[in-house]
Parts: structure tokens; sequence; C-alpha cells
């Protein structure tokens, strides 16, 4: 999902188990924290807080090569929930607007990709999206430092993502180029094809979100970056009806329907923005 506050784990989380999940330690989660946040130094202590609550440290600027997505990596293998946020770190507002997703990293491409070369099994994404955290409990805002209160936030959860074909696709032209020529396919390619894929999943669903919040907040919502544009957006798009959120669409609207590859003029509007 994005990453607008800083409490997004666990608070986004929380919203969306039922509560006798947590007396199941085995179905929660596991999930990274960047060092220099969580682990700014070290002790029995502080390992021991981070592990009971299934985090553990990520390194930034140490690439997808680095222990911790190893680590992630055996998780996924046996079969457990690993959350990630796939920009790496809480959204810049100079940088980008609640209604934008950041450049991801490959980091979650790795994960599908080496998960599938050491089980043969897939993992399954799913997607969402929330809105409302930025406001909630700002990551730049020093003057913030709880929660406020009575702070709405909306998520939104896309149907899981099947990327099979995808990296099956990947080891199969692995398999033949070895024999045939030189050229082989690198590994980094499909991390860059799974991460795209997951992108285009989560800006569909912030134009969904974009259109929900339009209707029941207003153009002049904080919750939006440019009303305007995303409602000439919303008009153009072929499934823009689905999007309505009338009472007789806005149950599938909550459940979001497939993700469909963006327009490549809307996408590119988009990125020409940041």
């Amino acid at each position: 999902c994005n990453h607008a506050s800083i409490c997004d784990d666990p608070f986004i989380l929380s919203f969306l188990l039922p509560w006798k999940m947590f007396t199941d330690l085995n179905a929660l989660r596991w999930g990274w924290c960047t060092a220099e946040v969580c682990f700014p130094w070290r002790s029995t202590i502080t390992d021991f807080f981070w592990e009971t609550g299934k985090i553990f440290p990520v390194y930034r600027g140490e690439g997808v090569r680095q222990p911790a997505v190893d680590q992630a990596v055996r998780h996924l293998v046996r079969g457990d929930w690993f959350h990630v946020f796939p920009e790496g770190r809480v959204a810049y507002p100079q940088l980008w607007e609640p209604s934008d997703i950041g450049p991801l990293r490959w980091g979650v491409g790795r994960l599908v990709v080496d998960t599938y070369r050491q089980s043969g099994i897939c993992p399954t994404i799913v997607p969402f999206v929330h809105r409302g955290m930025h406001i909630n409990l700002p990551r730049h805002d020093e003057s913030h430092v709880l929660p406020l209160p009575r702070t709405p936030v909306r998520i939104l959860v896309g149907d899981p993502l099947d990327l099979k074909s995808v990296v099956e696709a990947h080891f199969r032209a692995q398999e033949k180029n070895s024999w045939d020529t030189p050229i082989t396919p690198r590994d980094e390619d499909c991390y860059e094809k799974v991460t795209h894929h997951v992108r285009l999943a989560l800006l569909d669903l912030q134009i969904q979100m974009d259109a929900i919040v339009l209707d029941e907040e207003g153009p002049e919502s904080p919750n939006l970056n440019n009303a305007a544009l995303y409602e000439q957006a919303l008009e153009g798009l072929p499934w823009a009806a689905a999007c309505k959120p009338t009472t007789a669409t806005r149950a599938t609207i909550t459940k979001a329907a497939s993700p469909l590859p963006l327009p490549p003029s809307l996408v590119d509007d988009r990125l020409s923005q940041k």
C-alpha cells in the first residue's frame, strides 16, 4: 500500500483485521522498518520489542540483495504474510501528492521473483490504498506528535494480483536463452516488470479513491491535490461509471474491481506533475 504516515503500520492494518486475529501471532504480518527509524541503536530489549511485533530492520541504500530481503523471501517461502510499503519511505509532500504513488522500489519485485524461484509458488499480492493518514499524523509536521482525533481515514482494497504468468515467462526465457544465446534475461528485468504491475494497480486504486473523496468531501477536500484534474480524468475513462460512488455502486467500489492498466497518457500526466 501507499505510505503516508509513520503510523500507517500498525494503525491501517489494525483497521483491516478482525480483532480475534491479534490473539494469534502466527496469523499476523511480518514487515520491515527502516533501521534508522526503528533500530537507531540495537539492544536485547529493543530487538525483543520489535521481533515480538514481527518487524525486522531493512537498510536504506543497500539495495535489493541485502539480508533483510533474503529474510523476507524466506518468510514468503514458508507461506507467511509479509507486508511492504513498496515506495520504501513515507511520502514527501514536496515530491508527490496524497492522490499519487511515489516511485516504487524493486524490493517488491525481488520478493515475488525469488519466492517463486525457491518454492515454485508465486506469492499473492493484495494491493490497497488509504487516504487521510497524511492528515492524521503528518510525517513532516513536528507540531503533530500524536494522531489527530476524529480524522477520517479511508481504505480501499483491490483484488489480488496474480503475476505468475509474468514470472514464469521470465524463467522460461532464462532457460531457453541459456542454451541458445549468451544473452540471458536478468532477474532485475523481472523485478522491474513486477514492480510496474504493482504500481499500476496502486494508481488505479488511487483514482477510484479520488472518486469516493470527491463525492463525500467535495473538490476542496485536503484529501485531494487536484480535484479538477482527477474529475476530468475519471470522465475520460471507460470504467468511470463504475467509479461513481452512488448507493448502488458503493459496494463495488469498496471491493475494487481488478486493477486495469491506466491509459499511457494519464500515467504520463500524473508522473509529470512530480
